[in-house]
């Protein structure tokens, strides 16, 4: 097992695996971790924003009862003012949580979680660039994040969502 520093002075573990769905072992300074595989390419400062964030929000971290473990990653390019979908698929009666970030020439980006019936179940629209939604998944269907750009200085922005399922140790 590795262990890498970001910018942000983070650590985090990186463990090599040969399945699709990675997971590391927690480090005991941390407890969001994110394989190497996925932080590595040209945009890594947008991977490395949503794991400063995620690594801020306390109250899904251990003190909470909630342990987060990477499940995906999902990457792409938005206009200002556009609009990305993105589907995800789920297991029957876990949490999820989704910490989203873009690149430094965004400055809005709002997140919304849809069911397969396209209903709306959770959705954060405040007026940044990594906002976060929390969903629970009763079904194990298919879900969708709508990305939608609100504020690109210099188009394309790249936006990304990095999935997390909440358990309990």
């Amino acid at each position: 097992m590795k262990t890498k520093n970001l910018k942000s002075g983070w650590k985090i573990c990186l463990k090599r695996r040969a399945i699709k769905i990675a997971v590391c072992a927690l480090l005991p300074a941390t407890w969001i971790s994110i394989p190497e595989a996925v932080l590595a390419g040209p945009s890594e400062q947008v991977r490395s924003q949503i794991l400063a964030q995620a690594q801020a929000l306390d109250k899904y971290g251990p003190e909470s009862g909630f342990v987060p473990t990477f499940v995906n990653y999902y990457e792409t390019k938005i206009n200002h003012g556009g609009v990305a979908n993105l589907r995800l698929s789920t297991y029957p009666n876990k949490a999820y949580l989704i910490v989203t970030g873009c690149d430094n020439d965004c400055s809005d980006l709002d997140v919304e979680v849809h069911d397969d019936q396209e209903r709306k179940i959770a959705k954060d629209n405040n007026d940044n660039d990594n906002p976060v939604a929390a969903f629970a998944s009763q079904y194990g269907r298919d879900y969708h994040i709508q990305l939608q750009m609100y504020s690109c200085s210099r188009n394309p922005c790249v936006a990304g969502a990095a999935l997390f399922e909440l358990t309990r140790p």
